[in-house]
């Protein structure tokens, strides 16, 4: 047991020191970095670039580990050949054209349908590459990389979530976008056939939990490998805990259903091409009915028409102490209607004894605020939705970009 797992840690250090994980830590650098360019209307709980970069190759390297000794322990071997090692490059090439094609699920599809119409035929007297893999393999890996990003996602919360300001029906709106990726090192377990060179490790008979219908002789070995998984979505409609549940859900969904695909195709070629069409219709299907319902439905913050509507509470701020939430209109300060920010400031620094703030709800709800005019009001700790803010985003826009327009900030 000590020898499997001095195994899985070298195989796990072998994808640490690589340049493909060295080259994938430079990737997810420069978008958080445009990220960060972006997340202007945020001056509270936002991280540094180099702290940012920490959490994240510290979330990498720790669920990249645990991924890790799972597959090997319980046993999910993926059969090895030489087109799993273009998932980064097809995936970064596509990407080009979206970003979310960033994600391994249509770099694999794409690798996938290739094997199946790709068999070295010739035609007019031109021959085609034959592009032999194993699309089991590939399924059940884009699975457990969209279970994990799914746990992800909802574990990981406020990071890489960023508030940006919209045009949408000619008023100023308020959204999110959820923009995380990871980049894991991982021991993949390799399933090869032939004989073993050496004395192997004796497993027990129950292992590996998915075994491949092979009348050779095969065993199993360590492979380094490194794993790039990204979620990027943007959203004016959804709360952001609503946002971020869907999000996490959908990955979760997703990486289930092929997982399940993988393990019944090992033996059905119909089962297999069902699987290659999942891994595309899936993400991309939830992603074109989300831009419809964002196009479909009305924005929940938007600049109201009287008032100032709430863009960010203050953790520690009298807002925050008193229970002002996100989303909520301030329309009266002591029975006097606010008129702009510059008039709200005003009535609460000249204010006499208490001061009593009226606000509504995003669900319409009234709520009546009490403060004493001994607290320090200059810690009122709230920012509003401006009426002519400095930068606006498109989401249309965000939507439609490759990754060297989104580093190049072109939306």
């Amino acid at each position: 047991m000590l020898d499997l797992v001095r195994i899985t840690l070298e195989s796990i250090g072998y994808s640490i020191f690589n340049i493909v994980f060295l080259f994938g830590v430079w990737v997810l650098f420069l978008i958080n970095r445009r990220l960060n360019r972006i997340d202007i209307y945020r001056i509270i709980k936002k991280k540094s670039i180099i702290n940012l970069m920490a959490d994240i190759l510290v979330q990498s390297i720790l669920v990249g580990s645990i991924v890790s000794f799972i597959v090997v322990f319980i046993g999910i071997p993926l059969y090895f050949n030489e087109f799993l090692l273009f998932l980064i490059p097809i995936s970064l090439l596509l990407s080009m054209m979206r970003m979310r094609f960033l994600d391994f699920c249509y770099g694999a599809a794409l690798i996938c349908f290739l094997s199946l119409i790709m068999n070295g035929q010739a035609f007019m007297g031109i021959t085609f590459l034959n592009v032999e893999t194993h699309i089991p393999s590939f399924v059940l890996l884009v699975g457990m990389l969209s279970l994990i990003k799914g746990l992800l996602i909802f574990l990981t919360k406020e990071q890489s979530v960023i508030p940006v300001l919209s045009r949408k029906d000619n008023q100023i709106v308020l959204g999110h976008i959820i923009h995380k990726s990871w980049i894991l090192p991982i021991g993949l377990l390799i399933l090869q056939i032939g004989e073993l060179a050496t004395q192997g490790i004796q497993m027990p008979s129950w292992w590996p939990m998915i075994q491949y219908p092979y009348n050779q002789n095969v065993f199993y070995t360590m492979f380094p490998f490194v794993a790039f998984m990204n979620h990027n979505s943007i959203s004016y409609t959804e709360t952001l805990q609503n946002h971020q549940k869907k999000s996490g859900q959908i990955n979760i969904i997703f990486g289930v259903l092929l997982l399940l695909i993988g393990v019944l195709s090992v033996e059905n070629l119909y089962v297999q091409i069902i699987g290659c069409l999942i891994m595309v219709i899936f993400p991309e299907g939830m992603h074109q009915a989300k831009v419809r319902k964002e196009k479909r439905q009305s924005p929940i913050y938007t600049h109201p028409e009287s008032g100032l509507r709430i863009m960010e509470v203050i953790h520690g701020g009298i807002a925050d102490e008193i229970g002002m939430e996100l989303g909520e209109v301030i329309e009266k300060v002591n029975d006097t209607f606010v008129q702009d920010i510059k008039h709200f400031l005003r009535m609460v620094k000249e204010a006499e004894g208490e001061i009593i703030i009226e606000s509504r709800t995003i669900a319409g709800r009234l709520m009546r605020y009490e403060i004493h005019k001994s607290k320090d009001l200059t810690r009122m700790g709230v920012r509003f939705i401006p009426e002519k803010p400095l930068i606006v985003y498109s989401m249309e826009r965000y939507n439609q970009i490759g990754i060297f327009d989104f580093l190049k900030g072109k939306y």
